[in-house]
């Protein structure tokens, strides 16, 4: 079973894998869901998938924790771009991600004016987190954000 955003609605839908017949295809049909905001991680020092790269997002007076996992299904494999629901909160408070290297990478306040319903990127060790349209020009808004090591040391 793989559990993803697959039609890019904000919603997460299924799909699961049938023996000696196609996958079965879920779509979520929800309409209202509340916020959220997809974050795919691209890993320079670390792995290119940032296999193991630990975000913590906050919104809304709460903690979110994801980690970018490798082989987490049978038959099946998870995305690498990490999906937080937002539910009421319209902004993102903080956004620290934590590079399989040691890096650590934190955005908030002023770095972080960006809208929600949408898909994020971040290159490790840019510094900047990259807002993915639903355009396929590829424009991009560059947010600043901060480098430190997090007291892991960089790789």
């Amino acid at each position: 079973m793989g559990v993803a955003d697959f039609d890019g609605n904000g919603t997460l839908d299924m799909v699961l894998a049938n023996n000696n017949a196609a996958p079965t295809v879920y779509l979520n049909r929800l309409e209202s869901v509340g916020n959220w905001v997809n974050l795919h991680l691209e890993g320079e020092k670390s792995n290119r998938n940032a296999v193991g790269a630990r975000v913590i997002l906050e919104a809304g007076g709460k903690k979110m924790h994801r980690v970018v996992k490798a082989g987490s299904g049978f038959a099946s494999q998870a995305p690498l771009a990490l999906h937080f629901g937002l539910a009421a909160a319209t902004r993102i408070d903080s956004l620290e991600v934590t590079w399989p290297g040691g890096r650590v990478e934190r955005f908030e306040g002023e770095q972080l004016k960006t809208p929600i319903n949408c898909k994020l990127s971040l290159r490790e060790g840019s510094g900047n987190l990259v807002l993915c349209g639903h355009d396929e020009v590829g424009q991009a808004t560059q947010l600043e954000g901060k480098t430190g090591d997090g007291g892991g040391g960089q790789r």
